[in-house]
């Protein structure tokens, strides 16, 4: 009897020599795994964090430039063409569509892009520069 379960002690010893390298490389993918979550979270954060202060910022200057294009225009007393009153109307209305909170039904990067497509468009009819001014220099 004693003969045999030394037999089996070294069958067990002899596998857990073999597989050693799979338990080691188990183990240590489980760790890097769970620092991978805890690190990522935080890093994806601060990166939706930032883009998001980013895209307020778009969308406000949207706000601030149909605003203030509307009440120049009514003070100037210039007519726009009909071309002009259109696109402007209709950047008006997807600018105020844009969400205000999270919402997982809106598509936030379409709608985006539909309202720049629009601000060049009316900036082009305009014959004004269409750059955000300081865009490029925003830290969060």
């Amino acid at each position: 009897m004693e003969n045999n379960n030394t037999v089996d002690d070294i069958n067990f010893v002899f596998d857990d020599i073999v597989l050693s390298e799979n338990n080691v490389l188990q183990q240590s993918f489980e760790e890097g795994y769970q620092n991978g979550l805890k690190e990522g979270q935080l890093e994806g954060f601060h990166l939706g964090y930032h883009r998001g202060c980013e895209l307020g910022y778009e969308i406000g200057y949207y706000k601030g430039f149909i605003r203030v294009s509307s009440s120049l225009l009514k003070k100037s007393g210039f007519q726009p063409s009909e071309k002009v009153t259109d696109a402007l109307l209709k950047f008006k209305e997807l600018v105020d569509k844009f969400p205000k909170h999270n919402a997982n039904d809106s598509d936030i990067i379409s709608m985006r892009d539909e309202i720049r497509v629009r601000y060049k468009r009316i900036c082009s009819l305009l014959k004004i520069d269409n750059s955000l001014p300081v865009s490029d220099k925003l830290t969060y």
